[in-house]
């Protein structure tokens, strides 16, 4: 992973993934991958997450990159299988582009 995670806004990790996107669009886009990915959100609800919430804690931002992929390496980012292990993740999600 080139990504180190730590604490941020979830319109900044979004935009580490949808760079040519607004704070907001990218964020939606963001958020409807998670959203799309039940043992993502299990995982994240476990770790205290809730929908409202405007920022990320480190364990969340890890599990979202363990679950979406790296963003610094999935620039721009691709539609993936649904829960396939690839290549050190532990599920993938089928995102909604």
């Amino acid at each position: 992973m080139l990504f180190h995670p730590f604490s941020m806004k979830k319109s900044e990790l979004a935009l580490l993934y949808f760079p040519e996107s607004t704070p907001a669009v990218g964020t939606n886009r963001l958020m409807r991958w998670v959203h799309s990915c039940p043992p993502l959100m299990e995982e994240l609800e476990a770790a205290g997450y809730h929908r409202s919430q405007k920022l990320l804690m480190s364990r969340q931002v890890s599990l979202i990159i363990r679950h979406l992929g790296d963003p610094v390496r999935r620039n721009p980012p691709e539609p993936i299988e649904t829960h396939k292990p690839v290549s050190g993740a532990s599920y993938l999600c089928q995102q909604i582009i």
